[in-house]
């Protein structure tokens, strides 16, 4: 991906603009976050807001509360990715302390596709359930809703994506629909704010469901969900949760399987933002992927440590299937890239739709456009794309909306977003793709602006650089970890592990481990670095380019 960098100029003075004594290096980085826009309100936010400002959560709640009361079997309705199975299990839970009768389901990815699923209706009928409650997913589920009322079993849709022009027959919880301040939650985040209404109305202590703030934590960062705002604060407590009940510290009781996937994972301690969307997620994702998605699901809700044991070995063994078929497949499809055209459009009849998304992932990342990747099935064309600004996901899929009858569809938002639609359609809808980024691109060019927040050197990187680090956390969407001009000495080693290339320098006591974005990334110059952490006493981080 083209970067355009910005370095602002160096900041006078010895304090920060909240009054605190801060490193050089976050003296600059917060200037420059508030120059540019940043409030700080939106930064330090204190408390969350009322749920019932969401529309249809005081009837979300009072059907739940009757559910309850009268013994009705609740079937819980969650989505295949992280962000659906981490909402899924906080549901879970915080039904059954309520003392609901619940059932989980999860759609398959590959057979139910995305939303509330028919099968999902008709397992909820079979199993004698009288409510489905959904989360992150069935705000465009039309059809089911209809279905499931015919089958004399009510709804409560709950999500955070993109609105269709009209809602389902149902009652909706969606932080757009209403009253609600942030419109940024993910769906794990409406799902706690309807877990913290019904606590209020059932007259239950809230203080039990702040346990379940680590599942919070990874749906809303898996999910890309901002870091700013209430995800902000819910994120910046889930870790707390996260990162509470290992060796020496019990305070709180992190989910058991969460705890066992980060130990797999060597994510090590403290878990931040970082290792749940690079290592905890992907894992959790790989399921879903791999059609396991079952595995996660009850990896997430079980209590029994032999089974978390046996789970989580198997879902290690999946995510490395999920690489291994990953990186054969992008092999596959890199060859078949256009680079004449605005973004990058594959299809191939190899991939399949499991992994279509994180193919698209990376095919933006190295090729700084636009990305779709297309698997065919009997006829069917069912693609992922993601996207660079100013290119709209979803806009873009709204351009092309009139090619799409009522057995297909698309979704999204603003930087993702996925469609299904007949196979002889997809070169209007490719010219409609490449027609919409012409528009919104300087001559079909995508280049993202990266602004430099200070220079750095070996000599500045120490005890009190990492607690500044720490004291800004988390970073993620909306709030960018530091980006640095790394300024080292002699010419560093690159290496390579088959997945990603690193630059490998020893320098003042320090040992630097960076993975370089893209591979081809010329070096020649100082280096431009972020999401900076350390581990083992190794400096890791991301090389965007040079100056």
């Amino acid at each position: 991906m083209p970067f355009k960098y910005v370095i602002v100029p160096p900041l006078p003075g010895e304090h920060d603009l909240e009054g605190r004594n801060l490193t050089r290096p976050f003296r600059q980085f917060l200037h420059n976050r508030v120059r540019s826009g940043l409030d700080l309100n939106a930064l330090n936010l204190k408390k969350g807001y009322d749920p019932t400002l969401m529309a249809g959560m005081r009837e979300a709640v009072e059907r739940l509360s009757r559910a309850i009361g009268n013994g009705e079997r609740v079937l819980i309705h969650g989505d295949y990715d992280a962000d659906g199975l981490t909402a899924l299990a906080l549901m879970y839970y915080a039904l059954r302390w309520a003392g609901a009768d619940v059932i989980p389901f999860v759609p398959d990815r590959f057979n139910d596709g995305y939303g509330l699923s028919e099968r999902g209706v008709r397992y909820a009928k079979d199993a004698g359930a009288s409510l489905i409650l959904t989360v992150d997913c069935g705000v465009s589920s039309h059809r089911e809703v209809d279905v499931a009322r015919k089958m004399g079993v009510d709804a409560i849709i709950t999500d955070h994506h993109q609105l269709p022009e009209d809602l389902p027959d149902a009652v909706v919880v969606h932080p757009q629909v209403g009253d609600y301040p942030d419109h940024g939650l993910t769906g794990v985040g409406v799902a706690l704010k309807l877990a913290l209404a019904l606590y209020d109305r059932l007259n239950l202590k809230r203080e039990a469901l702040y346990h379940l703030l680590d599942l919070v934590a990874v749906g809303t960062v898996a999910d890309v969900g901002s870091m700013l705002g209430e995800n902000r604060l819910l994120v910046k407590h889930g870790l707390r949760v996260l990162n509470s009940n290992w060796e020496g510290n019990v305070r709180a009781a992190a989910n058991p399987g969460l705890k066992a996937i980060a130990e797999s994972a060597r994510a090590g301690v403290p878990i931040g933002a970082w290792q749940i969307g690079w290592l905890i997620a992907p894992r959790i994702n790989a399921a879903g992927r791999m059609g396991r998605v079952n595995l996660a699901m009850e990896l997430l809700i079980s209590k029994n440590p032999r089974r978390i044991s046996s789970l989580v070995r198997e879902l290690e063994n999946l995510n490395r299937q999920r690489q291994n078929k990953q990186s054969r497949l992008l092999r596959i499809i890199r060859d078949r890239v256009d680079p004449s055209e605005p973004i990058v459009f594959v299809v191939s009849e190899e991939v399949d739709e499991g992994v279509a998304g994180i193919l698209a992932s990376k095919l933006m990342e190295e090729f700084g456009r636009p990305a779709v990747v297309v698997s065919l099935s009997e006829g069917m064309a069912r693609g992922s794309i993601r996207g660079i600004e100013p290119f709209n996901v979803y806009e873009a899929l709204l351009n092309a909306g009139d090619l799409f009858s009522e057995d297909e569809n698309f979704g999204g938002h603003t930087l993702a977003g996925g469609f299904s639609i007949r196979k002889e359609k997809l070169d209007v809808l490719r010219r409609k793709f490449v027609s919409y980024a012409h528009r919104v691109s300087v001559d079909g060019e995508f280049t993202r602006t990266v602004i430099v927040d200070a220079e750095l050197s070996p000599e500045d990187i120490g005890p009190d650089f990492w607690m500044d680090m720490r004291h800004f956390q988390p970073y993620g969407h909306g709030f960018n970890p530091p980006v640095f001009v790394l300024r080292l000495k002699g010419k560093p080693v690159l290496t390579s592990n088959g997945y990603a290339t690193y630059l490998e320098h020893y320098e003042r006591r320090h040992r630097f481990r960076l993975r370089l974005i893209n591979p081809h990334t010329d070096l020649s110059g100082d280096i431009v670095v972020t999401s900076l952490r350390i581990k083992d006493g190794v400096i890791h981080g991301d090389v965007l380019g040079s100056l």
